[in-house]
């Protein structure tokens, strides 16, 4: 089910953040190459005086150490000089937050707490699992009780000692296969799941047997001729489809329980965590369910590369798709925006302001971006307690794609990719959404092979009363158990059973279906974990087919119209006090300015166009518009990078 914490007030001011988090004696033992005055540097960027710069340039959160890996001895200097920082921060009037570390550094952790050792990930084969090349620190079981417990005490000591108005948890996920942990507490509370999750009858129609005393995690064949978990596109084995599903609830069920440990020591305290990816197959490879994890905080990390930018093939790379997920969560999404190409930096920063629930990342005294961090803090009521409006919802279903490591992400990014390139707004809707999908003109259901007969059925419900749906490919092909069914379960719905494109009325509604969304070349390749990353984001071979299916279901014009190329996305919002519409427009193509942008939008039922206004760092223009049968018509004067209609209704 997917959790939405309320927002504490606080957050309305905005997130322009800052961050000193790592700590110095990590930096040293890693090995950075650092230099002779490093720890000059280390205190100096806690000093006043550069606390009065980040003020100064608008920075609303700075982020401090709280644990890293080493234990509280070992880190009491460190801990110390994040208590001063925060006084100074809070001073100035920037609130501060604290990074939580998950890894062991075993030389002075199991001395510190000898038990620790207990912690450890343990891989199938009783191997210990490291974090990556560093060898002085281990990877913990997340299940385990004493590790979560001894989270909770750095919680306690980051909100109680250092005075914290947020919390960074790092690194919320656990490890790839073949190094997921084994561990007889993993092991049972695994069997524990399994018993939950399926009646006795159940269990013998999912495994062919019910009895669960000898069950075990699963372990991958990577010898003696077996497949490496990264080769594998489709997974097969009903235990492991069902160990995905264990990890991400672990996962889930872990970060719920420090949450609300943070919550009970400071209620308006402000959550996030770093589940690293979002895109690609996170369930599989991180146990890692975007709606199931970070629905229990108020923000999460992405670092899956797509920072904004125009690639010389096309491609439109950046983070809305991220954005968007957020937003359905109440969430919002921090991403890295500084790059040594000051209008790249303005360009992510403006991707951000756009799509982004209130935030526009870690900026910290960036010059290149001063001029939008000043407007994104001058003009409050366009961003701050906004919703986004949008006809479509795509639906990411976690059963396709936990088990499909290809065929259902890469439709549906695609589908995506195109909504994103034609300035069509859309919502990015999970399983738990299903219950709400009237409020959408139309739904995309690309690849959504694994449906219940109870989803089937709310799909069917929608479309019968008036909604419309694009099914594609497989969609409803297979069971919650991948049990596949003779025909689509929603053949009846799209009035094919998947062989050729279909247009049908049904009931009040209509379903579209298309056999594919045809990609072109390059495909994912085996030998990465299929990872279906922005190389592949290609407008689809028949972009013009998906386009008149959409266009189809939405029986008439769309909620907007931008005619600006494909190298312009936008997003519409709407504020109820004042009552506005708020139309941002990014341009990805930096070496190119448009000018005379034309906009056709639908005025909400009962409101008339008061005035409208186009702004954009260093402009504030009213523009001549025109109202006719509902919809608006007006033009953004020039865009550069980045410029927002302010619509004001009465």
């Amino acid at each position: 089910m997917n959790g939405k914490q309320e927002r504490p007030a606080w957050l309305d001011e905005g997130l322009v953040f800052s961050s000193v988090q790592e700590l110095l004696a990590f930096r040293i033992r890693r090995g950075d190459g650092l230099s002779v005055d490093a720890e000059e540097q280390y205190e100096r960027q806690r000093f006043e005086e550069a606390v009065k710069a980040l003020a100064e340039a608008g920075v609303t959160l700075a982020v401090a150490n709280a644990h890293k890996c080493f234990g509280f001895a070992a880190e009491e200097e460190d801990i110390e000089s994040a208590v001063q920082y925060a006084k100074r921060c809070h001073q100035h009037g920037i609130r501060v937050g604290t990074y939580v570390g998950e890894t062991l550094a075993y030389e002075t952790l199991f001395t510190e707490k000898p038990e620790a050792e207990d912690w450890v990930a343990t891989r199938y084969d009783g191997k210990r699992v490291y974090w990556h090349s560093q060898t002085f620190r281990f990877v913990p079981c997340k299940n385990h009780p004493g590790w979560i417990d001894f989270q909770k005490q750095v919680v306690k000591l980051a909100v109680e000692r250092i005075g914290v108005d947020f919390i960074h948890f790092d690194n919320v996920y656990v490890w790839r296969e073949p190094d997921s942990c084994h561990c007889k507490v993993c092991t049972q509370m695994f069997r524990d799941f399994l018993g939950r999750k399926y009646t006795h009858e159940q269990r013998k129609r999912r495994l062919g047997f019910s009895d669960l005393s000898g069950i075990r995690p699963p372990a991958y064949a990577t010898e003696g001729g077996g497949r490496h978990p990264k080769e594998i596109q489709r997974i097969t084995d009903p235990l492991q489809q069902d160990w995905i599903d264990f990890r991400c609830e672990g996962v889930a069920q872990m970060y719920r329980q420090l949450c609300d440990y943070a919550r009970s020591l400071k209620p308006d305290i402000v959550l996030e965590c770093n589940p690293v990816i979002t895109c690609t197959n996170g369930a599989f490879q991180r146990g890692v369910d975007i709606p199931r994890l970070v629905g229990n905080g108020h923000a999460f990390w992405v670092e899956d590369g797509n920072a904004a930018r125009l690639e010389p093939d096309g491609r439109l790379v950046g983070n809305i798709r991220t954005f968007k997920m957020a937003r359905t969560l109440n969430n919002a999404a921090f991403s890295y925006v500084t790059d040594a190409d000051p209008n790249v930096t303005r360009l992510r920063v403006a991707e951000a302001m756009a799509f982004n629930l209130d935030c526009v990342g870690p900026v910290g005294r960036s010059e290149a971006a001063q001029d939008f961090i000043t407007f994104f803090r001058k003009h409050r009521e366009l961003y701050a307690r906004n919703q986004t409006l949008a006809d479509v919802a795509v639906l990411r279903s976690f059963r396709s794609l936990a088990w499909e490591n290809v065929e259902t992400h890469l439709s549906t990014l695609l589908v995506e990719q195109v909504l994103i390139q034609h300035q069509i707004p859309f919502h990015i809707v999970f399983d738990a959404d299903l219950d709400r999908l009237a409020d959408y003109r139309a739904v995309v259901l690309a690849e959504v092979q694994f449906m219940s007969d109870a989803e089937i059925e709310k799909v069917r419900a929608y479309v019968k009363d008036g909604g419309t749906v694009l099914a594609v490919g497989a969609t409803s092909r297979y069971d919650e158990m991948a049990r596949r069914r003779h025909a689509l379960g929603l053949a009846d719905v799209l009035g094919t059973d998947g062989a050729l494109a279909a247009q049908e009325d049904y009931g009040k509604g209509r379903a579209a279906y298309l056999p594919e969304v045809v990609p072109k070349p390059p495909l994912p390749v085996r030998g990465d974990y299929y990872m279906v990353d922005n190389r592949y984001w290609h407008l689809p071979a028949n972009t013009d087919e998906v386009l008149s299916a959409l266009r189809w279901c939405l029986n008439g014009r769309p909620l907007v119209e931008v005619d600006a190329g494909l190298n312009v996305a936008v997003e519409i919002c709407e504020r109820q006090a004042p009552h506005l519409l708020i139309l941002h427009a990014v341009n990805y193509d930096l070496n190119r300015v448009l000018s005379d942008v034309p906009v056709s939008l639908k005025v909400p039922d009962g409101a008339k166009v008061n005035s409208v206004r186009v702004l954009s760092p260093g402009a504030d223009l009213e523009v001549a518009c025109v109202t006719d049968g509902g919809r608006l018509s007006f033009s953004f004067p020039e865009l550069k990078i980045y410029a927002v209609a302010r619509i004001a209704l009465g």
